[in-house]
């Protein structure tokens, strides 16, 4: 950068097109004629008048900076829109949401899941589960070089985000000929001679689903379905 360009800066004069014309047009007129070269583009315009007046050579630096701005790669501009979400990512959305929405987030961009993975949050879901459900101190491994996340998934607790499934059976007694599938009749029938009957293990599952507790009298309460 130079003097000039500076001056420039400080007038809000950003656009490059015309800080290339300005600085073409001054390096290729006469020092008489810069104010009413710059007056109808910066206002005051004594700073950049000043430069050029004080500072030896700036017209050409300026020239050299212009042309290493040129050349270089332009960045990549952030929307309003995004810069905002990113900022508003690690203190509001991701501190009030459910993992599920965090790892969501963490899709979104290299940014996103920067702030998803972050070890202050994590460390305050650590600590925050084993208070509410009152874990004991033991139940986060110390020093063994898990991150915070890896502690908060590696903690068992009660989890109100997902569904439990139980393998259950029981055993029941058949009597003979009363089974709803007729080929074990026949076959009881055969085995025992009409008398009696014999016993069978049913297997199913259960599906538990946890729920958040009452906002209103902290009850808790669980959908099961079997």
């Amino acid at each position: 950068m130079s003097e000039l360009l500076d001056a420039f800066d400080d007038a809000g004069l950003l656009d490059f097109e015309t800080r290339s014309f300005l600085v073409e047009a001054l390096a290729n007129s006469e020092a008489s004629d810069w104010r009413d070269i710059l007056e109808p583009f910066i206002s005051p315009a004594e700073p950049a008048l000043l430069a050029l007046e004080k500072v030896p050579g700036v017209l050409v630096r300026s020239q050299r900076a212009l042309e290493r701005e040129l050349t270089q790669p332009e960045k990549p501009k952030v929307s309003f829109v995004a810069d905002a979400f990113l900022k508003a990512l690690p203190s509001g959305i991701l501190a009030s949401c459910g993992l599920h929405a965090v790892v969501r987030c963490a899709r979104l961009c290299r940014a996103a899941r920067a702030h998803a993975f972050d070890e202050v949050l994590w460390q305050y879901r650590a600590e925050w589960a084993c208070v509410h459900w009152s874990l004991p101190p033991t139940a986060l491994p110390n020093g063994d070089g898990k991150s915070w996340r890896q502690r908060f998934l590696a903690t068992l607790r009660p989890r109100c985000d997902g569904i439990y499934v139980g393998e259950c059976r029981f055993r029941r007694w058949v009597r003979l000929g009363h089974h709803s599938d007729l080929r074990k009749n026949s076959e009881a029938l055969a085995a025992y001679g009409g008398r009696g009957g014999f016993g069978e293990w049913l297997h199913y599952r259960r599906y538990v689903r946890l729920l958040p507790p009452d906002p209103g009298d902290r009850s808790l309460r669980a959908l099961v379905l079997t």
